[in-house]
């Protein structure tokens, strides 16, 4: 793939014939806790998935 100068680049693909972008979000958590109630520090999540309520359970 080529990316224009000064312009990130974006993969596409079809998605139930919808042109999906897909793009890298990043979460930086100083602590998060688990769902057993102990605790993380210095958290990096990726994902290309977007980081809402409706695409959580997807995963």
């Amino acid at each position: 793939m080529f990316c224009r100068d000064g312009a990130g680049c974006i993969a596409k693909r079809s998605v139930y014939d919808v042109k999906a972008y897909n793009h890298n979000k990043f979460l930086l958590a100083s602590r998060v806790v688990l769902d057993d109630g102990t605790s993380r520090s210095n958290v990096v999540f990726q994902s290309s998935g977007n980081l809402t309520p409706w695409d959580a359970p997807t995963r």
